[in-house]
C-alpha cells in the first residue's frame, strides 16, 4: 500500500498545494542537470503501461532461497538431457555392435553435437550460481557503524547474515510535506534500522566517479528522508550496490544532505512548474554533459524508432560526423542542440559549448 504522511495540522494547505510532485530519482537527476532531470521527470510522468520500469524484486542472485531454487530448476533438465544422451549412445552403440549398422553412430554423433551446443548456456547459468552460492555461504556477518559519517564498505551477504531482513517495496513511499516520491530498488530492516538499497549500474573505472556523486548522494539521501517520515524509523544511510556485484558503499546522511535535499526538491519543481514558459538551461561547465547518458550521440539509421518525450516523437536535432554519419542524442533532440559529450566531440560533432547557450 502507497505511504503517504500528511499532518493534520496543514491538511488544508497540503491540499491546496499547487507544487508538482517529484520522484526521487528526478531530483537526483536535477542535482546532475536540469535537463537531465526534465527528461527524467516526463519519462517518469508517462503512463505505467508505457514506462516499463525493470522489476528487480525477484532476481535470484540476491536471496539465498532464490538462489538455491534456480539453481534447482536449472540442474533438473540438464541433468535429464544428459541422462538421454548418454542412454541414446548406448543404445546406438548396442545396436551398432549387434546388426553391423555402424552408420547409426552418424546421427547419434550430431545428436551429441546438437545437444553440446544447446546445454552450453545452461552449464555457464549453471556455474555462475553456484559461484554466488559459495560466496552467500561463505560471508561472514559484519555491519556498518551506523553512527559513522564517512563511507564504509559493505558487502549484501554480510549483511544477510548480520540479520537484516531484505524487503523488495511494492508501492512508492510518498511525503506530501515535500511532495517527494520514491521507491528503493530493496529497503534493508533491522530492528529499527531501514536502510534503502539502491544499484549504480554503469561500469565505472572507480567506484562512484565524480561527475556522478552528487547525483548518487542526493538520491540515498531522498530515500532515507522518505523512510524516516512515512515509516518513523531510522535511515541514517543508504546502500548503493556497485555493478552486478554484492559489494557496495554507504551513503550516510548528514545535516548538509538534508538541506541540500530540500533545495534540489525545491529548483525541481520550479523548473518542472515553469517548463511551459521557459527552457532550463544546461549545467554551467562541459563536465557533467560529457559523460551523459542522455547527451550521448547514436548514429541515426532510416526506420530507426526516434526519442520521443510526454508520448510524442522527437524530430532529430543531429549533425554529420567525420566518418559521414548523422548522429543525436535524447537530450538534443528533446532541447535544439548538440551537448559537448566526449563520444560527440570524438566523433568530431560541431557540439555547442555551455557557454554559448547560457548566454
Amino acid at each position: 500500500m502507497t505511504t503517504s504522511v500528511d499532518s493534520e495540522s496543514n491538511s488544508s494547505t497540503l491540499v491546496n498545494d499547487s507544487r508538482p510532485w517529484v520522484d526521487a530519482k528526478v531530483v537526483s537527476e536535477f542535482a546532475y542537470c536540469p535537463r537531465a532531470g526534465i527528461i527524467c521527470h516526463e519519462q517518469y510522468s508517462l503512463p505505467k503501461e508505457i514506462v516499463q520500469r525493470p522489476n528487480l524484486d525477484f532476481l535470484p542472485q540476491y536471496s539465498l532461497i532464490e538462489l538455491e531454487r534456480a539453481l534447482a530448476q536449472l540442474l533438473t533438465p540438464v541433468i535429464w538431457r544428459c541422462v538421454g544422451v548418454a542412454a541414446s549412445i548406448v543404445m546406438a552403440v548396442v545396436v551398432s555392435l549387434v546388426t553391423s549398422a555402424t552408420w547409426l553412430l552418424i546421427p547419434i554423433g550430431l545428436l551429441v553435437l546438437v545437444q553440446g551446443i544447446t546445454i552450453g548456456r545452461p552449464l555457464r547459468q549453471i556455474a555462475l550460481l553456484r559461484f554466488r552460492h559459495r560466496q552467500a555461504l561463505a560471508a561472514e556477518p559484519k555491519a556498518p557503524e551506523a553512527e559513522s559519517s564517512t563511507r564504509q564498505n559493505v558487502n549484501w551477504w554480510n549483511l544477510l547474515k548480520v540479520g537484516f531482513i531484505s524487503v523488495p517495496y511494492r508501492e512508492e513511499l510518498r511525503d506530501a510535506s515535500l511532495r517527494l516520491s520514491g521507491l528503493p530498488w530493496r529497503v534493508l530492516r533491522y530492528g529499527s534500522l531501514r536502510l534503502p538499497v539502491f544499484k549504480y549500474v554503469a561500469p565505472p573505472l572507480e567506484p562512484i566517479p565524480t561527475s556522478t556523486e552528487l547525483q548518487q548522494t542526493t538520491l540515498a539521501s531522498a530515500y532515507c528522508h522518505l523512510l524516516e517520515t512515512c515509516e518513523a524509523m531510522e535511515s541514517p544511510y543508504s546502500i548503493v550496490l556497485l555493478g552486478e556485484t554484492y559489494d557496495g558503499l554507504t551513503l550516510p546522511q548528514s545535516d548538509e544532505s538534508r538541506a541540500m535535499l530540500c533545495a534540489t526538491v525545491k529548483s525541481a519543481q520550479s523548473h518542472i512548474a515553469a517548463l511551459s514558459r521557459v527552457v532550463p538551461n544546461p549545467p554551467n561547465t562541459n563536465s557533467p554533459c560529457e559523460t551523459c547518458r542522455h547527451g550521448m550521440p547514436r548514429a541515426f539509421r532510416v526506420g530507426m524508432m526516434p526519442y520521443s518525450h510526454g508520448g510524442m516523437l522527437l524530430r532529430v536535432r543531429g549533425k554529420r560526423a567525420s566518418d559521414g554519419r548523422l548522429y543525436h542524442s535524447l537530450c538534443g533532440d528533446r532541447f535544439r542542440w548538440i551537448p559537448p559529450h566526449k563520444r560527440a566531440i570524438e566523433l568530431g560533432l560541431p557540439v555547442d559549448s555551455v557557454n554559448d547557450v547560457n548566454g
